[in-house]
């Protein structure tokens, strides 16, 4: 068994996530009404998107947030990561 925490953040602007060697899982919420390009994945007002890893897996994927900015919405992402200690 191995021993891991939670961490979260918002993100309110474009952006590469630093994702961590240690990173097994991450989750991401459109907290805002602007949509939210996900490496190319659209997520709408309060969608999210889910990459689960099994135990022991280490996901290394670099991650690109886009906000869709046309409209007069606002722009807030959460992210929240499973990461081993």
């Amino acid at each position: 068994m191995r021993k891991y925490i939670i961490q979260s953040e918002f993100v309110a602007e474009d952006k590469q996530l630093d994702t961590n060697e240690r990173l097994n899982a991450i989750v991401f919420t459109n907290r805002g009404t602007n949509p939210v390009y996900i490496n190319g994945e659209p997520l709408a007002e309060n969608e999210s998107l889910n990459n689960s890893g099994l135990e022991g897996e280490i996901d290394t994927t670099p991650y690109r947030v886009r906000f869709d900015t046309a409209g007069a919405g606002t722009s807030l992402l959460h992210v929240r990561r499973k990461v081993y200690i």
